[in-house]
């Protein structure tokens, strides 16, 4: 079954640029297919959405799709080999800032977190 085209594409997110809007499809997208969740990226702590976005920023400053498209991950690709997937270079950078995205959130939640429970004052704080 085929949807209808939307006659607004950018009002289910309420945004005035193509770029905003594919930004926040591939999020979705990241999400909802490949079940990226809160709680998956939560769990990357050690700046890997952070480190996979730079990664297709690199990958985007190659103008050529066909050598985009053969290119292997950075050395600080922080998953498999087979995780990296780069294409063209406004896709990779689409893909870049949804991944950026992901950390924003990602951060906002944990300090969010760490207001409400915070941690106790240390042995120096307490003046031992």
């Amino acid at each position: 079954m085929t949807r209808a085209a939307d006659p607004d594409p950018f009002a289910r997110f309420q945004v005035s640029t193509r770029a905003e809007y594919d930004v926040l499809i591939e999020r979705t997208r990241q999400v909802e297919r490949e079940g990226y969740s809160s709680e998956h990226d939560d769990a990357h702590s050690r700046c890997e959405l952070a480190l996979a976005a730079l990664s297709y920023v690199q990958a985007a400053s190659c103008a050529q799709r066909d050598i985009a498209d053969s290119l292997p991950p950075p050395s600080y690709w922080p998953w498999a080999e087979e995780c990296w997937k780069p294409r063209d270079p406004r896709r990779n950078l689409v893909r870049a800032a949804a991944l950026i995205l992901a950390e924003i959130e990602r951060v906002d939640r944990m300090e969010a977190h760490l207001s409400a429970h915070p941690l106790p004052p240390s042995t120096e704080e307490r003046g031992s």
